[in-house]
């Protein structure tokens, strides 16, 4: 029913995982730093992911997050590098603070209409071209979403469009009125 803490932490030659219809809890890093984890099936048994559950997983492309997961937890992607896709479910109400820290490959988000806090530094380290987010009312933010090594790292976000002005009026997202535009 719960793969627990650290259970697979530093399991090299771990490649991929197929987690039974039977586990309803990922344990805090419970594969933290498996390097070499390229693919993770998670079914929608899974309610809860652990923080720092996936961080380091250097090889990890992409992965889908369950309907059934409410939150992504502080750091639960950190350094996945490589990981280029993410599906966020619209059950996700969320992303806690450095989810998807050092992330470098993904170039593109969507934050379903469900998120109402997204987390400090949530998108640090990341290349991202484009964020959409599809909430009315604005999630907050923390600090820093965006703060990057690699210079300006601010992307296009795409709201949708009756809520423009909103989005560049509140706390955390007028720093980036510059860069929100209407969903296309």
């Amino acid at each position: 029913k719960c793969i627990g803490d650290e259970a697979f932490a530093f399991c090299d030659s771990l490649r991929s995982i197929v987690i039974p219809n039977s586990v309803k809890r990922i344990g805090k890093a419970a594969f933290g730093v498996c390097r070499n984890l390229q693919s993770v099936n998670i079914p929608n048994s899974v309610t809860s992911i652990g923080e720092e559950a996936f961080a380091r997983c250097e090889s990890l492309q992409s992965i889908v997050i369950p309907n059934s997961v409410t939150r992504i937890e502080n750091a639960t992607f950190y350094g996945c590098r490589h990981l280029g896709n993410i599906t966020i479910p619209n059950s996700v109400k969320h992303i806690g603070n450095g989810a998807f820290n050092g992330c470098g490959n993904l170039s593109d988000i969507v934050v379903p209409n469900s998120v109402t806090s997204i987390g400090e530094y949530a998108f640090a380290d990341v290349r991202l071209r484009t964020l959409i987010v599809e909430a009315q009312t604005p999630p907050t933010i923390g600090m820093a979403v965006f703060e990057s090594m690699y210079g300006n790292a601010v992307p296009t976000i795409y709201v949708p469009a009756a809520s423009v002005e909103k989005y560049k009026a509140v706390e955390g997202w007028k720093e980036y009125a510059d860069k929100i535009q209407p969903i296309k």
